[in-house]
């Protein structure tokens, strides 16, 4: 046998037996620190940084935009997301404009009923109702018409 044959053979075998014949280090050893308190423990100059200039600008920036909470006060997320009742859903019901639910989120469909590929009448269907059954038997999974939908998402079912 040609040796070009074997030497992409012989290669990856010189790695592993390579591999095998390495020695881990071993783990630095624990040091003692019982007894020592804060004041004992020196850090070298080079390593110590009292300059907060940076900081101190950002947070005055951050006062200055009304942002930043005190720190004894933690603050919640506003919530952005509408919320909508069936009875809502139920009033955009035809062409002019077209509501559906889809697994609890209301979606506006009214500018994608002439766009959609199997035709304006499978969109008519959902107008005013909870289209989940028929939106997931149809397009359940599949990544495309499931980021069309979300892209028309304006709430929640409340």
């Amino acid at each position: 046998m040609d040796a070009k044959y074997l030497l992409p053979l012989f290669i990856p075998a010189l790695l592993i037996a390579g591999c095998a014949t390495q020695t881990v280090p071993p783990a630095p050893e624990k040091v003692d620190t019982a007894g020592l308190e804060n004041e004992d423990l020196e850090v070298p100059d080079d390593l110590v940084d009292d300059d907060f200039g940076d900081l101190d600008e950002a947070l005055e920036d951050l006062d200055t935009l009304g942002g930043g909470a005190p720190a004894d006060q933690p603050t919640a997320p506003e919530s952005t997301v509408a919320s909508f009742s069936t009875a809502d859903v139920a009033t955009h019901n035809g062409r002019a404009s077209c509501w559906t639910i889809v697994n609890g989120a209301v979606y506006d469909v009214t500018a994608f009923i002439d766009k959609h590929p199997g035709g304006a009448e499978n969109v008519l269907k959902l107008c005013g109702k909870d289209g989940s059954v028929l939106f997931g038997a149809k397009h359940g999974g599949q990544a495309k018409p499931e980021a069309a939908l979300e892209s028309l998402k304006i709430g929640a079912l409340a």
